[in-house]
Parts: structure tokens; sequence; C-alpha cells
């Protein structure tokens, strides 16, 4: 059967992130799935004129490293490729993985951006805003690859992986934890809040949108 790959150009509000960043995609049909990745960005991209020259698709080692090296950084934290059926189950809420976003700052420091609460990553405490300073016991750099993307080798979004993340918190404090990648549901709204203004209440929510494009 044909692999889909689905390119996902996301509009985050009130959110620095919204790409999973759990698990790296498959390659199918190489250098056809890069040709349609820049053909559909070329019309769809909202940086569409920003874009580079198109390089060489032989150039990559997988569809995620070419995506990376077009997209318009540093504004462009939202795009990322997924399957058809990773699709599928999070536009209804299921999904398995450590269940977190996360994104660069202007240094390439890493933090996280959003953590669902009912996935192994918020069962285990982790909040929005830690910042990742290790994965697996090496330094964020080393997963740095020769396009300038990066690759965390987290494996794929199935139940039982585990993998190891040192955190520094925003007290300075650091905290390693090792959490399991287990299925569970999440929610497109992150946080929502009501607040007293006067004799007035005001509702706050927010949430992930997402336009696809097929590839």
């Amino acid at each position: 059967m044909k692999s889909k790959l689905w390119l996902f150009s996301l509009i985050c509000i009130g959110l620095f992130s919204c790409n999973p960043g759990d698990d790296p995609i498959p390659n199918p049909q190489g250098e056809l799935v890069r040709d349609a990745i820049y053909d559909a960005m070329e019309e769809w991209y909202y940086w569409n004129q920003d874009l580079p020259i198109k390089p060489t698709v032989t150039d990559f080692d997988s569809n995620e490293e070419f995506l990376e090296a077009i997209k318009f950084k540093p504004l462009d934290r939202f795009s990322y490729l997924t399957t058809q059926k990773a699709f599928n189950n999070a536009f209804v809420g299921r999904n398995a993985g450590h269940g977190f976003g996360f994104g660069f700052d202007a240094e390439d420091r890493l933090y996280l951006t959003f953590v669902f609460q009912e996935a192994p990553a918020g069962k285990d405490g982790w909040e929005r805003g830690w910042e990742i300073i290790e994965i697996n016991g090496k330094p964020i750099s080393n997963y740095k690859t020769t396009t300038g993307a990066f690759d965390f080798k987290l494996g794929p979004a199935d139940p039982g992986i585990t993998n190891t993340f040192t955190f520094k918190l925003p007290d300075g404090t650091t905290t390693t934890r090792s959490n399991t990648k287990a299925e569970y549901q999440s929610n497109s709204v992150l946080y929502k809040n009501v607040f007293d203004i006067g004799e007035k209440k005001l509702g706050i929510g927010f949430i992930i949108v997402s336009r696809l494009l097929k590839v």
C-alpha cells in the first residue's frame, strides 16, 4: 500500500510552538515526496515568497531534514510532517508518545512549549517553559545534523519506548526525567481560564488550529 505523508502548516494562538516533536516520519518515495513538499509550499506556504531556491533533494537523509532546510526561520516554528494515520488520530485527540511540544529560541535553546496533561509528560509534572538541555544523556547540540536541522532520535510513536530528558527549570535547578511513551487522549484546547473584570467575567482559551496540505 502506498504510504502518504501530510504537511502541516500550523497556526497557534497564545503558543510559541505547536510542533509535537515526538517522532521521525518514514521516508517513502524520497525524491518524489520532497518535490511534492516544495511544490505545495510554493503554492500554500505563508512565507512562500521567502522560500530558498529549491535544494537538491538527494542531499538530505530524510523528508524532515528537507523541510527544516526550506522553512522560513526563525518565524516558522510550526510546520512539520506526519502520517495520515497519525493525523486522523490527532484530529480526534488519540495519540501515542510523550505528549509535549517544543520550540527553539534565537540562540538554539530548546524549551517545552506545551504539555498535554493526560499524556506521560503531563502526568510526570512537566511544564511549559522548562528548558531541555539533554536528551538521553547528550546535549541538544549533538542532535544537530549537517543541514542545520535537529533529529532527536526519540523513536516512533509507539507505547513502551522510553527516553530520558534533563531540564533546566525557571529557578535555575535541573531535573532528569525518564519518560515512557503511552497512548493518551489530547485536547486542542490547551489552556482555559475565567477572569473577573469588575462586574464582568472574561474567558480565555488557547487552541491549536491547523491547515492541511496533502503531499
